[in-house]
């Protein structure tokens, strides 16, 4: 659809994925944010589907997006960033992702953090990693200082 941009491209040994947003076509406030979906194709070029992989949520914005083959298939990650007020707060909420297989999408898993920035950290073929810059439990309110990495799925 028009509305789409694709937000990441990636593949293991046995499929393809090509994730992407698509803003909904209702005009209903509650679902106003984008959805996340993505298509899966397998490479021997038997099977093409298309999936949702996390609903659309006018709470947050998502991304950057990244992704990376990893035990399973391939990990699709986003940063949700809250849309609401977060004076004195890291804009980012959470880091969200889902595994997709050539038979499905595995569960849409949330990392819940307040932080200021995050970026990838590569995928090793079983794990992904992002860092997130992070406040101090202390200083929430104060400057962000602190380096947290997370591995998933």
């Amino acid at each position: 659809m028009e509305s789409d941009d694709i937000a990441a491209v990636d593949a293991d040994g046995r499929i393809g994925v090509l994730a992407f947003t698509r803003e909904p076509v209702t005009s209903d406030a509650a679902t106003m944010g984008n959805a996340v979906r993505a298509v899966t194709w397998e490479r021997a070029g038997t099977q093409e589907v298309t999936r949702e992989v996390a609903p659309a949520d006018a709470s947050h914005d998502r991304g950057p997006f990244w992704s990376g083959a990893v035990a399973g298939g391939v990990a699709i990650a986003w940063v949700e960033r809250t849309t609401g007020d977060r004076t004195g707060r890291g804009s980012i909420s959470a880091l969200s992702y889902a595994t997709l297989a050539a038979d499905g999408v595995g569960d849409l898993r949330h990392v819940p953090l307040v932080a200021d920035d995050m970026v990838d950290a590569s995928c090793d073929g079983i794990r992904c990693y992002a860092v997130a810059l992070v406040r101090s439990v202390e200083e929430e309110t104060g400057t962000a200082e602190m380096a947290t990495v997370i591995a998933y799925p």
